[in-house]
């Protein structure tokens, strides 16, 4: 016999089910959109009201390399397909490997996806094999947002590519190997969004990222051959109405940027080519320095400042961001430090707010090295710098010279955040000799504030 709190229990969960039961569709949507496909299609045993809510899902995610059996996979997914209702599909998603999905299969699940008026598409592809997908993905009306992420893949393109609704496309691992990509970027005028990542090239030369619509581009390690030797390639965007460039690339490659005087926030990250200085085009970085030249927010990487500075130096020409508020370094501790960072100081004259990011010295960099502080490096060069945040600081001699360079120089500063290591916050002793140093030195703006973080 049931004791009275365990029919009380049962009683509950009826009751709660009851609820969930009675919420219109979308909520109960949403909810099992937290749920793998195969949970969401046993719910259809619940009640007569479940039978069917399944069919209607907006977000279908298959994953095949999880799935088990693996040879019920592509039946699965014919199944979930062929029963499908409703109004259209919100996300459709798919992973799989190529020894359990053939070409047939694949063209009749985006074909059916498409026909569905999917918004969003995701495939994620472990094959390793070149494949085709179906033209109708790339002539898709109601498509807003493309990820594909092929593990190298090449992608036979159609010789027809258009989306007119195209918002977001993120390509991961992708080997470009004809101008069917440039297409995407020409036929796409609702693009707002770019992103690639470990990209190849093959045939492509040059890759043209061409679209007035695009507001925000990243493009990480990308044109890198499959030996992981770089390729003579280039990159060129001509996008007048963007807003935000990410660049993290060689800087032996060719970018080149046009018309980019919309640009508010800009992240470049040159680096060498395993360590090792291989010859640069000095003109070529000279030219994209300009192109980038009306950004608002600026981050540059060490190595980045490392490659401008000596490009400046070798070419004897200067550039200006003329519109530069606000600048981010990373930077590394060594005699150098100092120089590059006004370097950079002096090409942006209206400047004000600063924030460098210390971090280790490099093998081979000897930071006990220590340059003669010069009071006038930074002079006039930091007349609208307001406020200044230096992270990662541990108190050397190269860091102390930098802060009073840059105390004694800016006439309107504001307030210097100086946030040390934890290796130095445990030596109270060091660490209140060093605050006393720099609070103590003089200003060239007597109100300003010093504040350490500890």
């Amino acid at each position: 016999m049931l004791s009275s709190n365990h029919m009380e229990a049962q009683q509950n969960i009826v009751e709660n089910l009851d609820r969930i039961s009675d919420l219109p569709d979308n909520i109960i949507h949403h909810i099992l959109s937290f749920l793998l496909i195969k949970d969401v299609i046993r719910t259809s045993f619940l009640s007569k009201r479940w039978r069917y809510i399944w069919t209607s899902v907006p977000t279908l995610e298959f994953d095949g390399l999880v799935f088990s059996p693996k040879t019920k996979f592509m039946n699965f997914i014919d199944s979930v397909l062929l029963h499908r209702s409703g109004p259209g599909i919100q996300t459709f998603s798919l992973r799989f490997g190529g020894y359990y999905c053939d070409s047939s299969h694949l063209d009749s699940w985006f074909l059916a996806a498409a026909n569905h008026n999917v918004r969003e598409l995701s495939i994620s592809s472990h094959t390793g094999e070149a494949f085709e997908l179906p033209s109708c993905i790339f002539t898709c009306n109601s498509l807003t947002v493309l990820k594909l992420n092929l593990y190298n893949s090449v992608v036979n393109l159609p010789s027809i590519v258009h989306l007119p609704f195209l918002k977001r496309l993120q390509l991961t691992s992708v080997t470009f190997s004809e101008d069917g990509w440039n297409q995407i970027f020409r036929n796409s005028p609702m693009l707002e969004d770019v992103i690639m990542e470990d990209c190849y090239a093959e045939n492509l030369r040059p890759l043209q990222i061409s679209s007035s619509s695009l507001r925000n581009l990243i493009i990480d390690g990308l044109l890198k051959e499959h030996n992981y030797c770089l390729l003579n390639h280039e990159i060129r965007v001509y996008s007048p109405r963007l807003l935000s460039l990410k660049f993290t690339g060689y800087a032996e490659k060719s970018i080149y940027v046009e018309n980019m005087s919309s640009l508010i926030d800009a992240t470049i990250d040159l680096k060498f080519n395993f360590g090792v200085r291989a010859e640069i085009d000095s003109n070529y970085l000279i030219k994209f320095l300009e192109g980038i030249s009306h950004t608002k927010v600026l981050t540059l990487s060490s190595s980045s400042i490392e490659v401008l500075c000596e490009t400046s130096t070798l070419l004897g020409k200067t550039f200006t961001f003329s519109r530069l508020n606000h600048l981010k370094l990373t930077a590394a501790v060594n005699k150098e430090t100092v120089k590059r960072v006004t370097f950079v100081l002096h090409s942006s004259p209206k400047l004000e707010f600063l924030s460098i990011d210390f971090f280790l010295r490099r093998q081979g960099i000897n930071e006990e090295e220590s340059f003669e502080p010069q009071t006038t490096a930074f002079e006039y060069c930091v007349d609208n710098l307001k406020v200044v945040k230096i992270k990662g600081f541990r108190g050397n001699e190269n860091e102390i010279a930098l802060v009073k360079s840059l105390l004694e120089n800016a006439k309107i500063l504001e307030k210097m955040i100086i946030v040390f290591l934890k290796q130095i916050s445990a030596n109270s002793k060091l660490q209140n000799q060093i605050y006393l140093d720099i609070l103590l030195h003089p200003r060239g703006s007597p109100s300003s504030e010093v504040v350490c973080e500890f």
